[in-house]
């Protein structure tokens, strides 16, 4: 396990979401 890189990930996903940076999925990964 590599819990440095999972929370420095965790850390980066959540920056980006809170600035409201993170984009919307891929439509091609979404079932309709």
């Amino acid at each position: 396990e590599e819990p440095d890189l999972f929370n420095t990930t965790l850390e980066r996903f959540l920056v980006q979401a809170e600035a409201g940076r993170w984009g919307a999925r891929d439509p091609r990964s979404v079932r309709v």
